[in-house]
Formats: structure tokens, sequence, C-alpha cells
């Protein structure tokens, strides 16, 4: 774990992602799960001499991962926090909808957070969803 540990913040998030990604790949092997990572679709600005200078979101993501446990459709969203606590707006309200259309027809839904490399949690989405709820409330 020491190796993580001295991960710039900006490289944190991206770390937890590919220790999942790490950990689909077992499952996958095992042939209990297919989850991937989801990618965000951008549209590359280029200069005038075509060379890539920047990018924008072309759509907004769905969530991080999806894919099956089993024959059980999953699908999740990974946060990463360098804190003893996670804000509920990580999740955005886009997210959040697609988590709760997810979770509607059946399907596993759930966020993954990961304190600082030291614990992790997988919180199902109602549960998450129901702290937000409450929070928002408050």
């Amino acid at each position: 774990m020491a190796y993580f540990k001295n991960r710039s913040q900006a490289n944190r998030g991206a770390t937890f992602e590919k220790l999942i990604t790490m950990q689909n790949e077992r499952y996958r092997m095992q042939g209990d799960a297919v989850i991937d990572k989801q990618n965000t679709k951008f549209i590359p600005i280029r200069n005038s001499s075509g060379k890539i200078v920047s990018c924008k979101v072309e759509e907004k993501a769905t969530v991080d991962f999806m894919g099956r446990y089993r024959q059980y459709p999953v699908a999740f969203e990974a946060k990463h926090t360098s804190t003893d606590n996670i804000r509920f707006d990580r999740v955005e309200l886009h997210q959040q909808a697609y988590l709760d259309d997810w979770e509607r027809d059946g399907a596993i839904a759930f966020v993954a957070v990961n304190f600082n490399f030291e614990k992790a949690f997988i919180i199902p989405w109602c549960f998450y969803k129901a702290a937000i709820e409450t929070r928002q409330r408050q």
C-alpha cells in the first residue's frame, strides 16, 4: 500500500479505478463477471496545423463501470477521497438518475468508495441515495 500513498492527489481517483479494473479482470478470468470501465466521449479541439490542443466532453458519462456479475446486470460509480468522509454531491445528478433507472429494473447498482487507500466500501445505491436525500433535508 505504500506505493499508493505516494501518488499525487490528481491521480488517486485514476489509481482506484485501475485497481477496480484489475479486480474485474480477475473476475472475468474466473468466469464470475464481465465488468468494464465506461469511457467518457470527448471531441478533440485542434489548432490550425491539426494538432490536438484540448478537448470537450461530447456527452456526459453514465457511471464508471457496467457489466454483469453472474446473471445480474451491474452498474456502479467509483469514488476516491483522501479524507475521512465523502461528499454526497460527488455522484452527479445525471449519474444518480442513471443508477435509479438501473436499480428500478432489478439490476445491481452501487457506489464504491475508497478512503485514502486504507478503507473501501461497496454501498448499495438505495442506501447511498437515502443518505443523499437525508442530507438534502437537513
